[in-house]
């Protein structure tokens, strides 16, 4: 049996992780969330399934300093709960656990959710985040070849460092579908093929695509 760390910088809910920590309680492993925010519904949609969840958020100040009091924190928090792997989500976390990883036992893992969207997003600050956190990792999970390939090329992080698991999902975690909605949204929208795009509207997120793919398909007569 494992003492396993969820460490993120959210609060709201996340389905892949919460499937991930389902899993591992199930396999009898004891389970631990900690966010950098405050207590939010993640937390108690973790402690549904069994997890201990923490937070630790800090008021606005200095990067240097904020980073500095989150490494400490999750420093004794490990030592005090005998962590012994950590999974760190996005990068906020991410630099504070690989800052962490060199005063703990615990194997260290920094887990990468998207591809380039500090690129599309024009973020010098995410983009420097992001070379950081990598390049000081020693053990990173990303979702996809190409997320793996886009470190790599364009990060310049070794290959060696980078494992490709891609997102599992337990659907029971959803709500079920609203029938009546659905058959609202098609009466509304009588169509042979009607596309629905769920996405926050974002531009790292590409909503455009949607918009651009429905014009090609209207131009071709689909």
């Amino acid at each position: 049996m494992l003492n396993i760390l969820f460490y993120t910088s959210f609060n709201s809910r996340s389905r892949d992780t919460e499937s991930l920590m389902e899993a591992f309680v199930k396999q009898g492993h004891r389970v631990f969330v900690l966010t950098q925010t405050e207590r939010g519904v993640y937390h108690e949609s973790c402690e549904k399934l069994g997890v201990s969840a923490f937070a630790h958020p800090l008021k606005k100040q200095s990067p240097l300093v904020y980073f500095a009091k989150q490494t400490l924190f999750l420093k004794q928090f490990c030592k005090t709960h005998r962590i012994q792997l950590v999974y760190a989500h996005l990068e906020n976390a991410g630099l504070a656990a690989v800052l962490c990883r060199p005063f703990i036992s615990a194997k260290v893992f920094t887990c990468r959710h998207t591809v380039d969207e500090a690129e599309l997003m024009g973020s010098r600050k995410f983009m420097l985040l992001n070379k950081i956190v990598y390049s000081l990792s020693r053990n990173s999970i990303v979702v996809s070849e190409r997320s793996k390939q886009y470190m790599v090329q364009k990060e310049g992080i070794s290959e060696k460092k980078i494992r490709v698991i891609r997102l599992a999902y337990n659907f029971e975690l959803y709500p079920k579908p609203n029938v009546k909605k659905v058959e609202e949204i098609r009466e509304q929208y009588k169509a042979k093929l009607l596309m629905v795009s769920a996405c926050r509207m974002m531009e790292g997120k590409r909503p455009h695509l949607s918009i651009e793919i429905c014009k090609t398909l209207v131009e071709i007569g689909r």
